[in-house]
């Protein structure tokens, strides 16, 4: 990592569309992966996510998992393989 670059981006999300623009806009120049969390979302935000970081070549993962409560979501993305 020639830039210098030591983060992860982990999130949560649900139907963000309205959101994930500007918000992955205003981290991406400071993340060199991501692992995010679908709780089963039906605006397209999983295809969203999928394109913007393979048109910017960003490694990650995207794992849809059905919501229980905020808790759940939060702990299964902390504990998820890779996640130090």
């Amino acid at each position: 990592m020639a830039n210098g670059k030591r983060l992860c981006l982990n999130m949560i999300v649900k139907n963000e569309m309205a959101n994930l623009q500007r918000c992955l806009g205003a981290v991406v120049d400071h993340i060199d992966c991501c692992v995010i969390g679908d709780t089963g979302s039906t605006d397209g935000t999983q295809d969203f996510i999928k394109l913007f970081f393979a048109a910017r070549n960003l490694p990650g993962e995207l794992h849809e998992f059905p919501f229980h409560n905020f808790e759940q979501a939060r702990n299964d993305r902390c504990s998820a393989e890779g996640i130090a």
